[in-house]
């Protein structure tokens, strides 16, 4: 079955939350506190990654990425000399080379001043974050529900993915140095942006269809959307999930300014049934 076949209002109108078989959670704002990647990783990367790439320069690794961050900053370049730029390339920082060191820092300083998420300025926050984790650091911060709850749906044998922005290096880099330890045996798949925009009912088409392949191998029962139950603190990437059949459930956390009331009016929970299952704070939708 095609999942975007699923027609939207006949999806809303099922409020209640039904047996699921596997779970697809995001990171921030829902597994983790969302002042963590803003207010420490963040902040990590952007104090450390210039003396870590000086220092790597030479691993092949950082060659590559640096090639890459070059490449991209043509790119960049030729979109800062449209008649109407963007007002991030007022200040723009080219990078003239891939051994320019000191271009390529410059580069990679604007790209995080200006909030722009390139994937070279991705994998090389992963290697400064992956140094921070093995030297604790930075440990990866969890709600202290969140572990019940593996353990909970683990007893159940009820699979869990992760699907979040970071890419899945990070992820992973998250959930194995947590402030619980390696919490990454509990998770059976890893999805980042690779699939698509997490605001796109497609990008939950392309996850469905990779997790029924995965039930297929396994010679299970092939999943319906319906038998996903998805975890957010955002209210688009709920619509975007429920679009194509996909249960959904608003995460509410104290503080997190992303929960927004329309979204709390649109998911609604109904009895309480998610807190039930896992002890955490949520509001639940189908």
């Amino acid at each position: 079955m095609d999942p975007m076949d699923v027609d939207a209002p006949a999806a809303a109108a099922a409020r209640a939350l039904r047996p699921y078989r596997v779970v697809l959670a995001d990171i921030e704002g829902t597994t983790t506190d969302i002042a963590f990647v803003h207010n420490e990783l963040f902040p990590y990367a952007r104090a450390h990654l210039p003396a870590y790439v000086r220092q790597h320069a030479s691993d092949p690794a950082v060659q590559a990425i640096l090639r890459d961050l070059h490449t991209q900053s043509l790119a960049d370049a030729q979109a800062a000399k449209q008649p109407k730029p963007s007002p991030i390339y007022a200040d723009f920082a080219p990078v003239t080379s891939p051994t320019d060191l000191d271009s390529a820092i410059a580069h990679l300083q604007w790209l995080m001043r200006h909030d722009v998420k390139r994937g070279p300025l991705k994998s090389l926050q992963g290697l400064v974050w992956a140094a921070a984790y093995a030297t604790r650091a930075v440990q990866g911060h969890i709600y202290p529900d969140v572990v019940p709850a593996l353990l909970a749906w683990r007893h159940l044998d009820v699979p869990v993915s992760i699907y979040s922005s970071g890419s899945v290096p990070a992820q992973k880099l998250l959930f194995g140095h947590s402030t619980y330890g390696d919490l990454q045996p509990y998770f059976a798949d890893y999805f980042d942006t690779a699939v698509g925009a997490k605001v796109a009912p497609q990008s939950y088409a392309t996850i469905f269809n990779r997790l029924n392949a995965d039930f297929a191998q396994r010679n299970l029962v092939p999943l319906a959307p319906s038998d996903i139950l998805f975890l957010s603190d955002n209210g688009a990437e709920l619509v975007a999930a429920r679009r194509i059949g996909i249960q959904a459930v608003l995460v509410v956390r104290e503080g997190n300014s992303v929960v927004t009331e329309d979204a709390k009016r649109e998911f609604f929970d109904r009895g309480g049934v998610w807190r039930t299952v896992c002890a955490a704070r949520v509001q639940c939708a189908g």
